[in-house]
C-alpha cells in the first residue's frame, strides 16, 4: 500500500484538487453539502436520469424483480434503462440517501466522478510519460473540468466513460509494450456495461489509437524484418482484438438484452443523405480559448462543440507541430494526423453520424468531444515538457497569433466572443509569455516553473469554468409537490384492492413523472423508449415526438378506458367539469378523480381490432374512432368539425389532405424569412356538446393562442423549470351551437420541416357508453399481480382477442389454460399492444417476463469469464515453472 501511494501520488493529489474544485463550486452556488435550494440538475437528468434513480431506489427498497417496471411508458423492460442509465455503480450511492434526498446523492456522485476522471488522466500521464509532478496534476484538472464535462456533467451514465478512457489507453500501451492484457479487458468491459453507448466511442478511438502508438513507438521496417506473422504489430494486433471480444463477452449479459432492447427504438431509424460541415473553423479555434461558455448543442446544429480544455492548448499546440528539434517528424505528423481526424469527426456530419452509433442525436452531437479534448491536453502535455527546447521566436510567434486571433474574432463579430473571455485569454496569454522568458534565461528552478504554471491552470480554471457548471437549478421545481401526489398514491392503493391499475397527472412535474411519485403510469422519456408504442400513443392525441417520449395530460374517455387509467390526481383544477370522472378525496393540495368508465389490464376485444394500424399524420380523433369502434363492434365517437377557414400571415402553405380519414395537415414556409410568422385555423362549432382540441406543431415557437367564443384556452405547462405548449389531445369543455373557435400559430423565423394540424371534434357520449358497456362485459379478474408475473381468468361468449394494454415485448412469455402460447399466435395490435386469441368459454391466462437475450448474454458472460479465469491461471503457472529454471 506505501509503495502504491508513493508511486501514484499525483494521482491521489489530482483526485483530491478535482474534489476539493467542485466543493468549492458547490459553496459558490451555495448547493449540497453547503446548502438544498439549487441543485446541478439541466435537461435530461431533470427528466430521465433522476426520475430512473428514483425508480431504481424503488425497486429495490420494495423488493420487486428490476425485469421490468410499470412506472412509466405502459409497462417497460426496466433492463434497457438499467443498462442504458443506471449501471454504474457509483449509483448504488443513492441508497445511503433519503428518497427525497436522491438529487443530494446525484451532487454526489458527479463530485466522485470528477475525482476519479482525475485520478484516470494523472495516471495516464505517468504511466506514458514518466510525469509525477504539478503539471501533471494541472492537465488531470482540465481534463476533468473540460468543455464536456461542464456541459454534459449531467448526463450522469456518460462520466464513467472519461476516467476509462485514459485507463483503456494505458492498456492499450500494455498489450503493445509488454504484451499485458488484463488490464485493457477489466477497464473496456467495465466500459461496456456502465455505458455501452459511449463505449461503442471508446472503442472506434482506441482502434485509432492502436494504430497511432504502434506507429509512434516502433521501427517499422525492424519489427517486419521477420515477416509480418512474426512481427509485434500482427501479434499485438490479435491481442487487441481477441481482448476486445473477451471483454464484450465478459458483460455479454448486458449487451445482449440491450441489443433487442435497442433494435425497437428510434435509434434504428436515421439515415444520412448528404455530406456536410456543421461548422465554421475560425469558430472551432475560438472555442479553445479562455472564457468560452459550454453549452448543449442541438440536434443536427453542432456548431459550436464543447472543446475547451485550457488556453495552453491554443499557445502550444501550434508550437509544437512547427518544431523542428523537440520531437521527430514521424510522431508530429502522426499527432496531427490523430488531432485533425478528431476534429474533423465533430465537424464533418458524416464522420459525427458514425462516432454517435449511426445515429444523428437529439442534442449534444459533440458528445465525443472528449475524446478530442484528450488528444489535444497530450499533445500540449508533450509540447510543454520539452518548452526549453523550443525556439523563442516560435513561442513568442505563436502567443502573438493567439492573441490576434481572439481580437480579430472579437471585433469583426465572425463569431460571439465575450468581452471577459478577450480580458481572460490576453492575461493567460501575458503570464505565459512571461513564464516563458523566465525559463529560457534560468532563473527559474524547473520544478518552481511547473507549480507556476498549475497555478494559474488553477486560476483559469475558477474564471473560466466556474459559472459554467451551473448550479442554477431551483430543487423544488422537480420535487416540490412530488409528495403530496405520493402521499395520494400511498392512500389510492390502500383503500383501493385490485392488483393492478393505471394512475395519472393532470399536471406531470417532469416528463416521466410516474418514476418521481412512484405510480403505474403513461408517460414516458428514454433513448430506448419503444419506437411502436410512441408512435401509437402520439398518433392517438398524446404530446410527444413519436420517437423516445410521449407525456400523458388531460385525454379523452376513450383513451383513459382503452389504457386502463383509473384514477387521475389533479393540482391545479384541471379536472373541473368532467363528468366522466367522480372526484373522491382531497389530499393536501392533490384532488383525486376516479374513471367512472374504467377498463382493467386485459379485456376481451373483436379480432377485427388485428388490422388497425396508426399513422402519426391522420387526425387522432379518426384514429380513435377506428380503435375504438374495431375493438368494441359499436358506432363512432368522435364527430369532426369542419375548419371554415384557414388564413395565413408572412407564410405559405402546403396542403396533405387525406379525406377518407378526415385528415389535413400543411407544410408552412415563410415567405421573409426576418420576421415571424402565422397560420390561423377557424371553426365554428355546429351543435352543443363536448368538444376536444387537438393541436400538432411540432418545432414551432412562440405562444399559441387559442379562441374559444370569446375566451381563452390556455395550454401552457410548466415541467419542472420548462414551460412548453401542449401537443395533442385536450378537452375545451361544454360549448354551444355556433360558437368560434380559432387557433393561431405563431411560426419560427427559421425554416420548418414539421406539419401543423389543428382538428375539433364533438364526442358522442352515448356510443362511447354504450362500447365500454360491451367490451367491460368481459374483463380479465387479476388473481395474481407482480411485476414480472400477473395471473387471471376471463370468461367469453365467442371467439375474441384478450387485449392487454402492455407493450409487445418477446420476452413476455404467456400461459393459456395452462399451455404456453406460441409466439407466432402472439397478436400486436397496431404491432405495440399484446393481445392472445381467446376460443368461447373460461381461461385462465398467465404472463412471465423475463427480458430477451438475457440468459444468452449470461451464459456468455460466466463462461467467458471461467475461461479468461483459466486461462490467466495456466499463463501465471507456466511463468512460475519458467522463473524456477531460471
Amino acid at each position: 500500500m506505501k509503495n502504491t501511494l508513493k508511486n501514484n501520488t499525483c494521482c491521489f493529489v489530482s483526485a483530491l484538487f478535482a474534489g476539493a474544485f467542485f466543493l468549492f463550486a458547490c459553496f459558490h452556488f451555495k448547493v449540497f453539502p453547503f446548502g438544498s435550494e439549487y441543485t446541478l440538475f439541466k435537461i435530461d437528468l431533470v427528466h430521465q436520469y433522476a426520475p430512473m434513480l428514483n425508480n431504481f431506489y424503488d425497486l429495490v427498497k420494495e423488493g420487486k424483480s428490476l425485469f421490468y417496471s410499470w412506472n412509466a411508458g405502459l409497462g417497460y423492460s426496466f433492463v434497457g434503462n438499467f443498462f442504458n442509465y443506471i449501471a454504474s455503480p457509483f449509483n448504488l450511492i443513492v441508497f445511503l440517501f433519503k428518497r427525497e434526498d436522491i438529487p443530494n446523492a446525484i451532487n454526489l456522485i458527479i463530485m466522485l466522478k470528477s475525482m476519479f476522471i482525475a485520478g484516470s488522466f494523472s495516471y495516464y500521464i505517468k504511466r506514458t510519460f514518466e510525469k509525477n509532478d504539478a503539471l501533471n496534476v494541472g492537465f488531470s484538472l482540465l481534463y476533468t473540468f473540460s468543455g464536456w464535462f461542464v456541459a454534459y456533467n449531467w448526463n450522469i451514465m456518460w462520466l464513467d466513460i472519461l476516467f476509462c478512457l485514459p485507463l483503456a489507453v494505458v492498456g492499450v500501451q500494455n498489450i503493445i509494450k509488454e504484451k499485458k492484457f488484463s488490464f485493457y479487458i477489466f477497464i473496456l468491459a467495465y466500459s461496456l456495461f456502465t455505458s455501452y453507448y459511449m463505449a461503442y466511442m471508446l472503442c472506434l478511438f482506441l482502434c485509432l489509437y492502436f494504430i497511432y502508438y504502434y506507429f509512434t513507438n516502433t521501427e517499422i521496417k525492424k519489427d517486419f524484418s521477420s515477416g509480418f506473422l512474426k512481427s509485434n504489430f500482427f501479434k499485438s494486433g490479435v491481442t487487441f482484438a481477441m481482448s476486445s471480444v473477451v471483454a464484450a463477452c465478459l458483460v455479454a449479459v448486458a449487451l445482449v438484452p440491450m441489443f433487442f432492447v435497442v433494435t425497437k427504438s428510434s435509434a434504428v431509424t436515421d439515415s444520412i443523405d448528404s455530406v456536410r460541415l456543421f461548422f465554421n473553423p475560425f469558430k472551432f479555434w475560438s472555442l479553445h480559448f479562455s472564457g468560452v461558455t459550454s453549452e448543449f448543442q442541438i440536434a443536427n446544429k453542432y456548431d459550436s462543440p464543447n472543446v475547451w480544455c485550457g488556453m495552453l492548448t491554443v499557445l502550444l499546440m501550434p508550437v509544437y507541430f512547427l518544431s523542428s528539434k523537440a520531437y521527430s517528424k514521424k510522431e508530429r505528423i502522426a499527432d496531427l494526423g490523430l488531432w485533425l481526424f478528431m476534429a474533423l469527426s465533430l465537424g464533418v456530419n458524416l464522420l459525427c453520424f458514425v462516432w454517435c452509433g449511426f445515429h444523428f442525436p437529439k442534442g449534444s452531437g459533440d458528445r465525443f468531444s472528449y475524446i478530442y479534448i484528450f488528444v489535444a491536453l497530450t499533445i500540449t502535455f508533450k509540447a510543454l515538457m520539452k518548452i526549453k527546447e523550443y525556439k523563442i521566436v516560435s513561442v513568442v510567434a505563436s502567443t502573438v497569433c493567439a492573441v490576434a486571433f481572439i481580437t480579430v474574432m472579437y471585433f469583426s463579430r465572425l463569431v460571439k466572443v465575450e468581452k471577459y473571455m478577450l480580458i481572460i485569454s490576453f492575461g493567460f496569454a501575458f503570464v505565459w509569455l512571461v513564464l516563458f522568458f523566465v525559463s529560457k534565461i534560468k532563473k527559474l528552478d524547473v520544478s518552481l516553473l511547473r507549480l507556476i504554471v498549475f497555478f494559474f491552470v488553477c486560476v483559469e480554471l475558477v474564471f473560466s469554468q466556474l459559472e459554467n457548471l451551473d448550479f442554477n437549478y431551483y430543487r423544488p421545481d422537480y420535487d416540490g409537490d412530488s409528495r403530496y401526489y405520493m402521499n395520494t398514491v400511498s392512500q389510492i392503493k390502500e383503500k383501493d384492492d385490485e392488483p393492478f391499475f393505471r394512475i395519472e397527472s393532470a399536471n406531470v412535474k417532469a416528463y416521466i413523472f410516474p418514476m418521481i411519485a412512484d405510480y403505474e403510469g403513461v408517460s414516458d422519456f428514454s433513448s430506448v423508449t419503444n419506437y411502436d408504442v410512441a408512435k401509437n400513443q402520439c398518433a392517438l392525441g398524446l404530446g410527444g415526438n413519436e420517437e423516445n417520449y410521449y407525456t400523458y395530460l388531460p385525454q379523452t374517455p376513450v383513451y383513459n378506458s382503452i389504457f386502463s387509467i383509473k384514477y387521475l390526481m389533479d393540482i391545479e383544477n384541471a379536472m373541473l367539469g368532467n363528468e366522466l370522472f367522480k372526484k373522491t378525496d382531497q389530499n393536501d393540495n392533490v384532488s383525486l378523480y376516479k374513471n367512472n368508465y374504467y377498463l382493467p389490464l386485459g379485456y376481451c376485444i373483436s379480432k377485427e381490432t388485428a388490422s388497425f394500424k396508426s399513422d402519426i399524420y391522420m387526425n387522432p380523433f379518426y384514429q380513435q374512432n377506428e380503435i375504438f369502434s374495431k375493438m368494441s363492434g359499436t358506432g363512432y365517437v368522435f364527430d369532426y368539425c369542419v375548419c371554415n377557414n384557414v388564413t395565413t400571415e408572412n407564410a405559405s402553405l402546403k396542403t396533405i389532405q387525406n379525406e377518407d380519414a378526415f385528415t389535413s395537415y400543411y407544410y408552412a414556409l415563410l415567405q421573409n424569412n426576418s420576421e415571424d410568422g402565422f397560420v390561423t385555423f377557424s371553426f365554428t362549432l355546429p351543435k352543443d356538446g363536448e368538444y376536444y382540441l387537438s393541436c400538432n406543431y411540432w418545432l414551432y415557437s412562440g405562444e399559441t393562442k387559442i379562441l374559444v367564443g370569446d375566451k381563452k384556452i390556455n395550454r401552457s405547462y410548466k415541467i419542472s423549470n420548462i414551460s412548453f405548449e401542449q401537443q395533442g389531445i385536450s378537452n375545451i369543455g361544454h360549448q354551444k351551437k355556433g360558437t368560434k373557435v380559432t387557433v393561431t400559430i405563431p411560426l419560427k423565423k427559421t425554416k420548418q420541416n414539421n406539419p401543423i394540424s389543428v382538428y375539433v371534434a364533438s364526442f358522442n357520449k352515448e356510443n362511447f357508453i354504450k362500447g365500454y358497456n360491451k367490451l367491460n362485459q368481459h374483463t380479465l379478474k387479476l388473481t395474481e399481480f407482480e411485476n414480472t408475473h400477473f395471473k387471471g381468468t376471463v370468461t367469453v361468449e365467442e371467439d375474441c382477442l384478450l387485449f392487454t394494454s402492455i407493450p409487445y415485448d418477446k420476452g413476455w412469455h404467456i400461459t393459456l389454460d395452462g399451455k404456453p402460447v406460441n409466439e407466432k399466435d402472439v397478436v400486436a395490435i397496431d404491432n405495440a399492444y399484446i393481445s392472445v386469441p381467446l376460443t368461447k368459454g373460461e381461461h385462465t391466462v398467465e404472463f412471465d417476463f423475463f427480458p430477451q437475450g438475457l440468459k444468452v448474454g449470461a451464459c456468455i458472460s460466466v463462461v467467458t469469464a471461467f475461461g479468461l479465469i483459466a486461462y490467466l491461471i495456466i499463463i501465471r503457472k507456466k511463468k512460475k515453472k519458467k522463473d524456477i529454471k531460471i
